[in-house]
């Protein structure tokens, strides 16, 4: 910037912001959703089975479609399409997963499955971008409710002054 600071962004903690609010904006739309080609099929826990259908309304809500499959046995059919290109199950796992191993209301249960869907839509950390693609990111982070945390809480830029850089040149 105009002072000398050096300014580290991490990708993926800026994009991950700015999904988080786009999906805060539509979440009254509800998210839309994907058909999976492959539906993942998830074993659960008969504790964790029997705490689907609470948590049903909010993730359909927010663009799943899971459907009962066997005793202690879901069937995901389908993914908010935020998600974009589709083929990992264990990120379905891992949603779930976390989902309900948490003891949250229905509204923080929806904004954990925001912040969830908006994490594994970011772009992955180390993942190259061209520059139009980092400028991007920088212009939406620059536009959302709190530009220097991710979701999570964790700093999305770091700054260091002039003087900061110098002493760990041991120039000051």
């Amino acid at each position: 910037d105009k002072t000398g600071a050096l300014f580290l962004i991490d990708q993926h903690a800026a994009h991950e912001r700015v999904r988080y609010d786009q999906l805060k904006q539509q979440e009254s739309l509800h998210l839309k959703t994907q058909e999976l080609i492959a539906p993942v099929v998830l074993t659960l826990s008969p504790s964790e089975a029997g705490l689907i259908p609470s948590v049903l309304p909010v993730l359909t809500d927010e663009g799943f479609i899971i459907e009962p499959f066997g005793q202690d046995t879901w069937c995901v059919r389908g993914v908010p399409v935020v998600l974009g290109r589709y083929e990992d199950p264990e990120t379905v796992r891992e949603i779930i997963g976390t989902i309900l191993s948490e003891d949250e209301g229905p509204v923080r249960l929806k904004e954990q499955v925001l912040r969830l869907v908006a994490c594994r839509s970011a772009v992955k950390a180390g993942a190259v971008l061209t520059p139009e693609q980092g400028m991007d990111i920088l212009n939406q982070l620059s536009q959302t409710a709190d530009p220097w945390t991710c979701p999570h809480g964790r700093p999305t830029i770091i700054s260091f002054s002039c003087q900061e850089l110098g002493k760990m040149f041991k120039r000051v």
